[in-house]
């Protein structure tokens, strides 16, 4: 069986790659040709298809990408092919999750406002500051990277909350809503924190309407996709003070352009899409890889199978 890979490798994992009997070509050192093409069956890579044509592969069997978001995959195509689609899940969550935190205790205990006096000389009491113990925290979605954070946060005295599709309870969580409840009783969370999927049914599934529906003085932090919120409605809520602050490492716009009036309001934190950078993902990716590889060989399930018709 033949892989084409477009992201960096390690010889070492090439060499894992090989002894399950698999041929390797590297996109970026092999000519790919109408006849390799035909013969490929494994693709592996972080956005394959945003610069190769799906066309091109007749025969491709299954994709192992290199990221857990696959709102840029062709779906429907990889359906109707009943080609085996598998996403990155669980690689990133132990960064995310640490930088959720960051960004709490952040908000909490004012470290911009702490920041700004150090770089002023300024030496002065923020009596404002709170602790996290007794904060109630609510995630919508309660996958991996939700767990994670929920697992961090346990230790605080944190009350944590999520809202789910299922509604169904997850380990570290107090209680977990559906989706459909969220707008009566979200307004007891002291933070939002969205680590939901991008498909349809969640784009701007942070509107405000929802928006509206939570504390006034609550806080909103988003590592998962910038198209769950409605931006132009959280910038308004941010403006009147209803949502106190704002965590954002994702934009409905990427770069976000420096026209957005988020980069200058003194209650917003920005990160540019970087809340899971870590040097252990390569390691956990390529771990994921060489085991669906060895599953796929021995035809026994394969580690993050994405239901395409669900989007995740």
């Amino acid at each position: 069986m033949n892989i084409l890979n477009t992201q960096p490798v390690p010889d070492k994992i090439i060499a894992d790659i090989e002894k399950l009997g698999y041929t390797f070509y590297d996109y970026k050192k092999t000519r790919v040709d109408e006849a390799l093409a035909l013969n490929i069956d494994i693709l592996f890579g972080h956005e394959p298809f945003r610069f190769l044509p799906i066309s091109n592969y007749p025969n491709l069997k299954m994709v192992q990408l290199g990221s857990a978001g696959i709102n840029h995959m062709p779906l429907e195509e990889i359906e109707s092919r009943g080609i085996l689609l598998c996403n990155n899940r669980g690689t990133f969550s132990i960064p995310i999750a640490e930088f959720v935190v960051m960004r709490i205790l952040e908000i909490l205990k004012y470290s911009r406002a702490l920041d700004n006096l150090q770089i002023e000389k300024q030496w002065q009491k923020l009596m404002s500051i709170r602790e996290l113990s007794n904060h109630t925290v609510g995630f919508i979605g309660t996958g991996s990277i939700a767990i994670e954070a929920a697992k961090r946060l346990t230790p605080f005295g944190c009350e944590i909350v999520g809202y789910s599709k299922s509604g169904k309870l997850r380990e570290f969580f107090h209680s977990v809503y559906t989706m459909e409840s969220a707008n009566n009783n979200i307004g007891n969370c002291d933070f939002i924190v969205i680590t939901a999927p991008y498909t349809k049914e969640t784009h701007h599934l942070v509107d405000s309407d929802l928006l509206n529906s939570m504390k006034e003085g609550a806080s909103i932090i988003n590592i998962a996709r910038g198209s769950i919120i409605d931006e132009l409605a959280l910038i308004e809520s941010l403006q009147k003070n209803h949502i106190a602050f704002a965590a954002l490492d994702v934009f409905e716009l990427e770069p976000l352009p420096e026209t957005s009036p988020l980069w200058n309001m003194e209650n917003v934190l920005i990160s540019s899409h970087t809340s899971f950078v870590s040097p252990i993902n390569e390691q956990r990716t390529m771990a994921t890889l060489v085991e669906n590889l060895k599953r796929f060989k021995s035809g026994k399930e394969l580690i993050n199978l994405v239901d395409t018709t669900k989007g995740y």
